[in-house]
């Protein structure tokens, strides 16, 4: 407590002026408090703002009131409602020509000043198509988007998913009737452009058969699928599997009687229809047989086979038909041992009906 001025001073009591008081004067009663002097006032909040330009573009936006220090993320494209067409955002710039600072979307950035932030562009490379057309054909696609100078590979028809009944795919041309620039799957091109390839066709073929018949006979077969125009070898009765017991393959021939054309095996012909080639036969002939024996007391002998009816033929000598009778000497032949049927002799010319045994006659020499 002090006095001044015939007053009494005394702190003021606790809580009466708060915090902060000058003390309290006494001459009356309560005690009066001075008010506390006011607290000096906050420093002054310094704001910026941050201005995005699209920079020959369209769009923009500014974000005002950002505190000095703030750490402040930069916007992409979308997010400030820019664009240019034909033209790709790559990123900010504190100058138009980016010679200044470059910021990226994403970038955090300590807001000291204003900031005006202009979109950076790249001029987009124009985009091409190429078309398949199945040009006669079903199916074809399109491969869309493709960058100028980008490097192509061509499809194969499976690949552009067309298809053509009755005709082969050989590749493809910029004019349906193939007068235009052709190109071949797997080739590799420069794209500068569209491009419309049009699938080129070749008719296929039609694919014949030819038949062999036995015609009377056993076995035969098909040859299938083989194309018009084939150069064809015609084949033999045993390739073919075709037999006849006792007749004698002699060639084939489109009607079965014979009265049509005739082949041969082994000649070629150009297919250029369905072909039925029926087997051609000749009754095989009976053939016979000569036997020479050495009669009675003779010995050897031997048997000419397989001769043809009607055929002629000279009877053998006894040295020729390897018979022989010591101390006899051989005389003709006989269709009996004892002599008694038909007599041959050596050099006679017969016409062979039947199968003939002739027996050796000897006579004594003594």
């Amino acid at each position: 407590m002090s006095k001044n001025n015939g007053h009494i001073s005394q702190p003021c009591l606790p809580n009466r002026c708060g915090p902060c008081h000058v003390g309290c004067w006494m001459p009356f009663f309560p005690c009066r408090c001075e008010p506390c002097p006011p607290p000096p006032p906050p420093p002054p909040v310094i704001q910026f703002s941050v201005t995005y330009l699209s920079n020959g573009g369209t769009g923009g936006t500014v974000d005002t009131g950002v505190a000095s220090g703030t750490q402040y993320v930069a916007k992409n494209d979308a997010a400030v409602g820019i664009s240019r067409p034909d033209y790709g955002f790559v990123g900010w710039n504190t100058m138009p020509d980016g010679s200044g600072t470059a910021y990226v979307p994403g970038q955090v950035i300590t807001i000291a000043a204003n900031l005006t932030l202009y979109a950076q562009w790249a001029a987009q490379l124009p985009m091409f198509d190429v078309t398949y057309d199945a040009n006669g054909g079903t199916g074809g696609t399109v491969d869309a988007g493709i960058a100028s100078g980008a490097r192509y590979v061509i499809k194969n028809d499976a690949a552009a998913g067309i298809s053509r009944p009755d005709y082969d795919f050989v590749g493809w041309n910029t004019m349906p009737d193939g007068s235009g620039v052709a190109y071949m799957p797997g080739q590799v091109i420069t794209v500068v452009g569209n491009l419309t390839l049009y699938a080129q066709w070749t008719a296929q073929l039609p694919m014949l058969d030819v038949t062999y018949d036995a015609n009377g006979g056993t076995g035969g077969t098909v040859d299938t699928s083989i194309p018009s125009g084939t150069r064809y070898v015609v084949k033999s009765n045993t390739a073919m599997g075709v037999n006849r017991p006792n007749y004698d393959f002699v060639g084939w021939n489109t009607m079965a009687n014979g009265s049509g054309t005739a082949y041969m095996p082994g000649q070629v012909i150009t297919i250029t229809n369905n072909l039925t080639l029926y087997a051609q036969w000749a009754a095989q002939l009976p053939t016979y047989s000569v036997t020479y024996h050495g009669g009675i007391g003779g010995t050897g002998g031997m048997v000419d086979a397989g001769l043809a009816l009607d055929s002629q033929y000279v009877i053998r000598n006894g040295q020729a038909a390897g018979v022989s009778n010591p101390s006899h000497a051989f005389l003709v032949w006989n269709t009996r041992q004892d002599g008694l049927g038909v007599t041959y002799v050596a050099g006679q010319v017969i016409t062979i009906t039947d199968n003939l045994t002739l027996y050796a006659q000897w006579i004594w020499l003594g």
